[in-house]
């Protein structure tokens, strides 16, 4: 089980989402995780940490994730490529 915690971390650090779709062997981890608040939904089937849930680039980040073919516009695209300090 501890492996398992581990590779949330990992996940998590990496791209600040989990999408259970890619990771099913940890549904039941993130389930557990989801029930003890120690992390939210932000879309139908992302996870992220609860402190994580407001910051623009997470939600980005978990955007692109959920769906692939997503197109960033106005700020969110500016933020992301040439205008890091952008308020979004």
């Amino acid at each position: 089980m501890e492996s398992t915690y581990r590779e949330i971390d990992q996940l998590l650090s990496n791209s600040g989402a989990i999408v259970r779709r890619e990771s099913p062997q940890l549904s039941h981890a993130i389930d557990w995780l989801v029930r003890n608040k120690r992390l939210v939904r932000i879309l139908p089937g992302v996870y992220v940490q609860p402190q994580e849930r407001a910051d623009p680039l997470i939600r980005i980040m978990a955007v692109s994730q959920w769906d692939r073919d997503a197109v960033l516009l106005g700020e969110a695209a500016a933020k992301t490529t040439f205008w890091p300090n952008l308020p979004v």
